[in-house]
């Protein structure tokens, strides 16, 4: 969670506004798909497609046997409440869903304590496969590791520790990889240790993925940041002219 130290409506506003900036370049761009008022509640709902470019882990092109596009769409819903002063944002990627799923849910409150402030809330859910292991048809890693023989069960461990250590030393995943192709790993492996494996391999790569979402969200507050002072300027200004013209209406 963050707090803002600008107005609900302005930091509101700004987030409509918030692509392209400088600080999140890995947007390419925002369509918005529908939007409209609810006549009873008030609600403002808006649904958007955004578009986005960033290198793919290189270990998921590995372990799904195939070159994955570094170019995804995601699909955003918001509904921004204004009686209660409260806008949510729920997406999700449309793309790679057949390797993972994010869902990320953004939420701007304002203070119930400084009315000249916002509370920012973002949380992400990662899934990697989409399910305990790869298709049998798109990992070549999983074929290997089912294979069979009675290395299974070091071969697992033996993966196991290498990603931990990996962690640890900040070892590139190529690295990694040829750790795991040396190994007696691909010996091969009961399905219980095909499990496990997969569960540590998972585990890694959304790791990966949480440490990219997190300088991403970083990059993202700035940015939005920098759009705040932009749309707070161009309201300054619309109330300088306001008052000269008021001025001038009443000299005459």
């Amino acid at each position: 969670s963050h707090r803002f130290d600008h107005p609900w409506d302005t930091i509101t506003i700004a987030n409509y506004r918030k692509y392209p900036n400088a600080m999140s370049s890995h947007v390419l761009s925002v369509d918005i798909l529908s939007r409209e008022v609810d006549p009873t509640t008030g609600l403002l709902v808006t649904e958007r497609l955004l578009c986005c470019k960033q290198s793919v882990p290189p270990i998921v092109n590995r372990l799904f046997d195939s070159r994955v596009s570094d170019v995804a769409y995601f699909r955003e819903i918001s509904v921004l409440d204004p009686t209660t002063r409260k806008y949510i944002a729920r997406s999700t990627n449309l793309s790679l869903r057949n390797i993972l799923t994010v869902e990320e849910t953004c939420t701007f409150e304002a203070d119930p304590l400084e009315a000249d402030k916002t509370v920012f809330t973002q949380r992400a859910a990662f899934s990697v496969g989409n399910s305990s292991s790869p298709s049998s048809d798109s990992s070549e890693l999983k074929k290997d590791m089912e294979q069979g023989s009675s290395s299974s069960i070091e071969g697992a461990a033996h993966l196991k520790a290498m990603l931990l250590r990996s962690r640890a030393a900040k070892a590139s995943l190529p690295e990694v990889l040829a750790d795991v192709e040396g190994s007696a790993l691909f010996g091969g492996a009961s399905k219980e240790c095909v499990a496990s494996s997969w569960r540590s391999v998972t585990e890694f790569v959304e790791d990966v993925l949480v440490s990219r979402f997190r300088a991403n969200s970083a990059r993202g507050r700035q940015g939005l940041e920098m759009v705040v002072e932009k749309v707070s300027a161009e309201a300054r200004g619309f109330e300088d002219r306001l008052g000269e013209l008021r001025q001038g209406m009443s000299r005459n």
